[in-house]
């Protein structure tokens, strides 16, 4: 993954020793002292900072693996699934494909992937459906013990809402199976 805000920190300084001539004043006179150890001091966190943006780059690259051995997808997967079924709505009318259970169940699987917490008003918005569906549904997944909710800790008002347990194993040993979930 690049990181946006990386080579302008690995660029900051192209210091080396001695100093361009470039940093010299207008009068081709050296900078000062002081000027010249803090050009120096740029210089070396330039290389930190180049070190840094190779190690978290690098630590990036491994990330999709890590999660495709404890889980059979990844949440890229889930939001791609998601977008498609959008999208879909573009070339069909979207109430024929009306689903916002499937939806909401994929919403937050994508969340638990990716350690993301989902607000019921998140939720509602995610389903494609009107609010008062929306909720309905919310109580049926909860009956049916796919979903659970907690309240946020920081706003008595609000309540986050994941999968159970038992709804994350559903999604792991479907995910898992023989073929491709892509086109759900």
């Amino acid at each position: 993954m690049q990181h946006a805000n990386l080579p302008q920190i690995a660029v900051v300084a192209d210091v080396t020793d001695p100093l361009p001539q470039s940093w010299r004043t207008a009068h081709g006179q050296p900078r000062s002292a002081r000027t010249e150890m803090a050009l120096r001091e740029l210089a070396k966190l330039q290389e930190q900072a180049a070190r840094l943006a190779a190690v978290i780059e690098a630590s990036d690259d491994g990330a999709g693996e890590e999660h495709s051995v404890d889980r059979p997808c990844s949440e890229g997967l889930v939001r791609a699934i998601l977008q498609a079924r959008l999208e879909r709505s573009s070339c069909f009318p979207g109430d024929l494909f009306s689903d916002p259970a499937w939806d909401m169940l994929l919403e937050l699987y994508a969340a638990e992937l990716g350690q993301v917490r989902v607000s019921v008003t998140s939720l509602c918005i995610a389903s494609n459906a009107p609010p008062s569906t929306a909720f309905r549904w919310i109580s049926a997944l909860e009956r049916q013990n796919l979903i659970e909710r907690r309240p946020d800790p920081l706003d008595g008002r609000r309540f986050f809402l994941s999968l159970t347990r038992d709804a994350i194993e559903r999604f792991e040993r479907y995910f898992a199976g023989p073929g491709t979930r892509a086109a759900i």
